[in-house]
């Protein structure tokens, strides 16, 4: 039997918790360990920790300017736009202005309006 998908997401978020939580917990006993052995180590175990964050936190607002961009953009035309004229028009590639554009439909601002020799093309909701 398959299971439903309330269950598959609460099964992921529980993983995605789990791992986490081990996450953390190693890199406590890492720098535990390394703060016991050498205390030069250990700082530069938190400083790599604290570069991995801000560079995780930079890529998330860096994604959430250019969903901005392209969702001003979409709103600005008159017809739907693809990735690619978007990606031409914002003066970018048109990989993660895709995203954004995938992100921007999961959340219910922008749907595909029609779908062009293949290539997909949407506007503001």
């Amino acid at each position: 039997m398959k299971p439903s998908l309330r269950t598959r997401k609460a099964a992921v978020l529980l993983w995605g918790a789990v791992s986490a939580a081990l996450a953390v917990t190693f890199a406590a006993f890492a720098v535990h360990d390394a703060v016991d052995r050498d205390p030069a180590v250990a700082w530069h175990l938190i400083n790599m920790g604290l570069t991995i964050f801000n560079l995780l936190s930079a890529a998330t607002v860096w994604d959430r300017f250019t969903d901005t961009e392209v969702l001003r953009r979409l709103r600005q035309a008159r017809t739907p736009s693809s990735a690619a004229n978007l990606a031409r028009h914002l003066g970018r590639r048109p990989g993660p202005v895709g995203l954004s554009l995938l992100r921007l439909v999961r959340q219910g601002q922008v749907v595909q309006a029609d779908t062009v020799n293949g290539v997909p093309r949407f506007r503001v909701r």
